[in-house]
Parts: C-alpha cells; structure tokens; sequence
C-alpha cells in the first residue's frame, strides 16, 4: 500500500528541491530529477524490491534514496520492476555522486574513528595517520562510487555527497 506525499507533488516543486547543489540531491540509481518528475508515476514499486531499504517516499512522492538508512549495491532490482522509463541502466555509472568527508569528522577533532572507511567495500575511504594525532578519513574519487555505505555509520554525519566534483571538503 502506497503512502501518500506528504509534500507539494507538482513537478516544478519537485524540481525546485533537487537543484544539483542542494544537500544531499539524493535521487535513484541511472536516473536525474527531469527524467524522475516527466516519467516517474510515483507507483512506489520500486521501494519494496530495495534489498538495502534504502529507498524511500521523498518530497512529492517520488523515490528517492536515504543514504542514512544504508547504502546502494547498485543491484538494479528497483530498475527491473520500473513500468515507467525512469531509469536508464545502459549508462555505466548510475550517478556521478562522490563522498566528501566535512570539517565535523570526529577525526578532525582528536578523535579516533574509522566507521566509514571500515564501511566501504571499495576501499575508496583512506584513513590518513600521523603521529600525535588522530587518523583523518579521506575520499579516494577515483574509487567511490557514491553508494552511500559510510553515510550510515558515520556517529559526526560528517560525510556528504556531491555531483561532479570529488575529495574531502574541509
């Protein structure tokens, strides 16, 4: 059973709300917001078939991913079960989207943690060490794939995405 959108679920408010800078402009694997608003029905199949849990019901009912509720295995599950033509599974990348660790990584201050990079199959989050002080987490670009995996572990919420640009913000 479907929820209803709590939000406004016109298309140019759906628009506003994922502007490429916006936080955390999280939205489906192998889509981008115009696609999502001309061709998504908001039917909310895809939801149920996320093994990760990690998509939800966003601002005017369409899916989106949570990357707070976990990562995405890129499995392609909600794209098969998609009537629409949201996705588009032939490009190689399902987002252009790359970890940035922020100023508030416990790392940052004197604190030892290394959630993230513990969380990231990939090996795209480094944890650079020097004597005397605490290990900062770093983003390797070239290795994140943006699955979001260290966003959920983080305890600082020090972790952010970004489309297009890649490293550690700081």
């Amino acid at each position: 059973m479907r929820a209803e959108p709590r939000f406004d679920p016109s298309r140019r408010a759906f628009l506003r709300t994922l502007t490429p800078d916006a936080p955390g402009a999280n939205r489906l694997p192998w889509s981008d917001p115009v696609r999502l608003a001309e061709l998504c029905t908001r039917c909310g199949d895809c939801l149920p078939v996320c093994d990760e849990g990690v998509l939800v019901f966003g601002d005017g009912g369409y899916p989106t991913v949570d990357f707070e509720r976990g990562g995405c295995t890129f499995c392609g599950d909600c794209a098969s079960v998609c009537k629409a033509d949201v996705f588009a599974v032939a490009r190689a990348q399902p987002w252009s989207f790359t970890a940035h660790v922020g100023s508030d990584c416990l790392g940052a201050r004197g604190i030892v943690c290394d959630a993230c990079r513990e969380s990231c199959e990939l090996g795209a989050v480094r944890i650079v060490r020097a004597v005397g002080a605490a290990p900062i987490a770093t983003i390797e670009p070239e290795k994140c794939t943006g699955c979001g995996f260290c966003v959920s572990v983080c305890p600082a919420d020090a972790i952010s995405f970004s489309e297009g640009s890649r490293g550690t913000e700081g």
